[in-house]
């Protein structure tokens, strides 16, 4: 079982609300121009006093040049034109009033996938004037892009500043296409990079969209890495520079698109520049794939009528075992049993003085089966069986074979038919005594129930679910076939309690793992299940309680007595409310949240902050419904 990480969480808590980024944007387009020289290169070398912007933080790193390549200003990106010749890339460290920082470590990161270019170090100190230098060497003509980012990293307010390099455009003439981009997300997008399909036969933006499965289509002409406010420049294009092209627009370069953009029917022609803006959004989280989930529930609270009666007398039955099973075993009962019950209890089912005695006994044998068990300090009442059965975690499969989103979200927009499946395996509780999961001396025992074991086949169901734009999941309401409330109850009871408070490493003593075997024993005494004696027990401690006439018949009325107990019991739990039915309630689905790399959905909830489920068990009118929430993990 994974561990979710609340520290990873909240770190990553901002950035859950994604859209799509596949529609045929509108674009902002500027008109064609005619091809105008480059301006001359300005020397990024040159000292400027405290030029750009003043970067987050108490101190601030600027860049040397107030002024890029691009004729645009340098703020958090400068843009250098790299020839034949190297060039110098300077930043300033200062403290808020403009007072240099000496001798401090600044770290400088080169991203090069075209191999344009190298950097002198990785890393240099601050001088006198606070300025940081590196140069950038050239190592090819390009054409190519190529990224550097700078860092101080003893100062974590500071923001990175990053140099856009490209080399080989100017030497190979105007550019015949422009492409910027306009950001609309929550994310911190750092690296772009921009597609051309074409001249001529391009493909729409759907078919080259990133979550489109098939072949992948190769574009014509690629891009990158260009920084936040970068520019992607085409000085050359096939066919001349004339065709209609499809552009794209992704972050981040070279990995898994997490921001989009794109738009179709942009046209060029030869002599001209054509520049064009495309607006760019974050793309919507992926939710296909499996997931365990584990859903907690309170089994108890808010029962009402004769479920919440057959509950009360099951966990009384804990605290005064001898007089819950005398009472039982002599409701409205005939024959034998029913003339032996008329010394038990009197018209009222209140324990007579001769039935107070076998309870008294009875109570003697329960508590001490429990201290050969659990140990001589051990004090049992109820409360644990009802602070176990508070809870519960249910624990299931959830496959989702679809990640199509429901742009208005919630299932009063149905995507179709069923998309996703559910196998519930496992039921987990624990049980507690003398705050034994917090301190020493108590006991903490974890129960664990097979459901394939319990219900002879693991509950499952065929569900609906869909996603909305802010990439929270919406399940149907569904019934869960063969999650059987009561049986349920019944089973960590008879199949896992009776057996962890009862059961014995050796000896004479069998284990008791059926309600059988507990009745029996409260008439009998400790030890008489494996010797088969109880009966013959319980006798004994009547004779001088009945007449002597009605002694040969005591063995057979307990035999009755056990079965009628027992049946009783097990009966009645296991007619208790009915088959489980969950869904997500409607204005409040489960957030998905992505925090790996990439969009797949890592976590759907948290154990820490988990989703809701409206649940109840039957689909009749007035059923149980149980508080319930659950978080879901990706393997």
């Amino acid at each position: 079982m994974k561990y979710f990480n609340p520290f990873v969480y909240l770190a990553c808590f901002a950035a859950l609300i994604f859209g799509w980024g596949c529609a045929d944007a509108e674009v902002t387009e500027l008109p064609a121009q005619p091809v105008a020289t480059n301006p001359a290169p300005t020397n990024p070398g040159t000292t400027t006093p405290d030029p750009g912007s003043p970067q987050a933080g108490p101190n601030q790193l600027r860049f040397m040049s107030a002024i890029g390549d691009d004729g645009l200003a340098c703020q958090a990106t400068c843009a250098i034109q790299l020839t034949s010749q190297k060039r110098a890339l300077s930043v300033r460290y200062t403290t808020d009033q403009g007072s240099p920082i000496a001798g401090t470590l600044v770290n400088y990161l080169l991203e090069d996938p075209n191999q344009i270019g190298s950097l002198t170090g990785v890393s240099t100190f601050t001088d006198m004037n606070g300025v940081a230098t590196v140069e950038l060497v050239p190592t090819g003509l390009g054409p190519g892009n190529a990224l550097v980012s700078v860092t101080v990293p003893s100062d974590a307010a500071i923001s990175s500043l990053f140099f856009s390099v490209s080399a080989g455009l100017a030497s190979d003439g105007p550019s015949l296409l422009d492409v910027t981009w306009s950001y609309a997300g929550i994310q911190a997008p750092d690296h772009f990079q921009v597609n051309l399909y074409g001249p001529t036969n391009a493909p729409s933006c759907a078919e080259v969209h990133p979550d489109v499965a098939g072949p992948e289509i190769v574009p014509a002409l690629a891009n990158g890495p260009l920084a936040f406010n970068g520019v992607a420049q085409f000085p050359a294009l096939p066919g001349g520079g004339t065709g209609t092209w499809t552009v794209q627009v992704m972050s981040p370069y070279g990995g898994s698109a997490t921001v989009h953009g794109c738009t179709a029917g942009v046209e060029t022609a030869a002599g001209n520049t054509k520049q064009i803006k495309i607006p760019t959004i974050d793309l919507p989280l992926r939710f296909e794939g499996v997931y365990g989930v584990f859903t907690t529930l309170n089994m108890v609270e808010g029962l009402q009528d004769t479920d919440y009666e057959v509950m009360a007398t099951v966990l009384q039955a804990f605290d005064t075992p001898g007089a819950i099973a005398l009472q039982i075993a002599c409701e409205n009962q005939g024959g034998t049993l029913g003339t032996l019950c008329d010394f038990i209890v009197d018209g009222n089912g209140n324990l007579s003085a001769t039935g107070a005695m076998l309870a008294d006994a009875a109570d003697d044998a329960f508590l001490s089966l429990m201290a050969d068990q659990l140990g001589s300090e051990f004090v049992f009442d109820g409360q644990a069986l009802n602070n176990l059965l508070n809870a519960v975690t249910l624990e299931s499969t959830l496959t989702l074979t679809t990640g199509q989103i429901d742009s208005d979200g919630g299932p009063m927009n149905p995507l179709g038919g069923n998309n996703a499946t559910e196998i519930w395996h496992t039921a987990r509780a624990t049980w507690e005594e003398n705050d034994g999961c917090t301190v020493a001396g108590g006991v903490c025992k974890d129960i664990v129930l097979d459901l394939e074991e319990l219900y002879g086949s693991m509950p499952g169901a065929n569900l609906h679910a869909s996603v909305d734009s802010h990439s929270r999941l919406h399940v149907d309401a569904h019934e869960i076939e063969g999650l059987n409330y009561g049986l349920l109850v019944n089973g960590f009871i008879e199949s896992e309690v009776l057996p962890m408070l009862f059961g014995q490493s050796g000896g004479f003593q069998s284990d008791i793992d059926s309600y059988e075997d507990l009745v029996a024993t409260l008439l009998g005494s400790k030890g008489c299940v494996g010797s088969g004696t109880c009966c013959s027990e319980f006798t004994m401690k009547l004779e001088d309680q009945i007449p002597i006439w009605l002694l040969p018949t005591i063995p057979g009325a307990c035999e009755q007595a056990i079965t009628v107990a027992s049946q009783w019991l097990r009966d009645r739990l296991s007619s208790m409310g009915g088959d489980l039915i969950v869904g997500t309630p409607n204005l409040n689905p489960c957030q998905g949240h992505a925090l790996g790399e990439g969009r797949w959905v890592t976590h759907l909830g948290a154990e820490k902050l988990p989703c809701q489920w409206d649940a109840q068990f039957g689909d009749e009118y007035g059923q149980f419904a149980p508080e319930a929430d659950w978080h879901g993990l990706r393997p």
